[in-house]
């Protein structure tokens, strides 16, 4: 996946933290709406050992750049039109939120919503572990 820089980043660099991921893309509204609460999230949990990982699913970085531009941000946004990532975790819809442990095990292929009261919860048993 790439940074709004063009830096290429891998899902491995954040091995050893509880990653969170929010797959979404610029004309799903739903995916919008979840935007701020999956912010929210990432300011609640700041220091944490947690990372949150907004990555858009658009087809080119062109649409995404063009929004980013637009909303401010405050996580790190990423972008991968990858299709092996989407056939290798069934990504048949979006938005989708994908919970990893520590230890690089999914949690959950379809973790909870951002905006969901559930998600807090589950996010702080992962870190406890």
């Amino acid at each position: 996946m790439l940074d709004v820089e063009g830096n290429v980043k891998h899902l491995a660099d954040f091995r050893g933290k509880v990653i969170y991921i929010d797959l979404w893309a610029t004309w799903c509204g739903p995916c919008i709406q979840e935007s701020p609460a999956f912010e929210a999230l990432g300011k609640k949990y700041a220091g944490k050992d947690i990372v949150f990982l907004p990555v858009s699913t658009d087809t080119t970085t062109k649409p995404w750049l063009r929004y980013l531009d637009g909303h401010k941000k405050e996580l790190t946004q990423y972008h991968s039109n990858d299709v092996a990532l989407k056939e290798s975790w069934a990504i048949m819809y979006i938005p989708r939120f994908i919970l990893i442990d520590k230890d690089f095990n999914i949690v959950n292929a379809y973790a909870p919503r951002p905006s969901s009261e559930e998600i807090g919860t589950l996010i702080d048993s992962v870190l406890n572990k």
